[in-house]
């Protein structure tokens, strides 16, 4: 499933051009591209949080998950609790190891809640995608701007 098929989905079913055959293919399956899967989750929870089954009322913000789903999203982009956080400058090492990683931040809610993770004590788990599969690393510490320490 592409980006492209699922906006195309988001769209007709805001135009009511959708059956429950479709949405059960759509909707209730889990995708390991990280943007299809977080407008998946959105979608549900959009209809679920209006206890509505169809689109009436709510076609803007469907219009707001497709859309997203067309922007031109960067490989190197990395993720925190689905949102985009960040986006590498250098490719991560394969083997398992810890090291100290330049990244440019998005000025978006995941990298602030990633921050506010790491204040916490917590260690906050970040995903990204390599080769079509869905791959994680940890954050440790974030010792200056534009740097992260990780483990992979």
């Amino acid at each position: 499933m592409t980006r492209p098929e699922f906006a195309s989905f988001v769209r007709r079913f805001a135009s009511g051009a959708t059956d429950a055959h479709e949405w059960d293919h759509f909707a209730i399956q889990h995708y390991a591209d990280i943007v299809t899967e977080q407008a998946r989750v959105r979608l549900v929870r959009l209809l679920h949080r209006h206890e509505l089954h169809s689109p009436v009322g709510i076609e803007n913000e469907l219009e707001q998950i497709a859309s997203v789903l067309l922007l031109p999203v960067s490989p190197a982009s990395f993720y925190y609790m689905g949102g985009a956080a960040g986006i590498l400058r250098e490719p991560l090492p394969i083997s398992t190891s810890s090291v100290i990683i330049a990244y440019e931040p998005y000025r978006s809610r995941a990298h602030r809640d990633m921050h506010e993770a790491l204040l916490s004590g917590d260690q906050p788990i970040c995903e990204y995608m390599y080769d079509d599969r869905r791959h994680s690393f940890t954050v440790i510490d974030a010792p200056e701007y534009g740097r992260l320490s990780i483990h992979v």
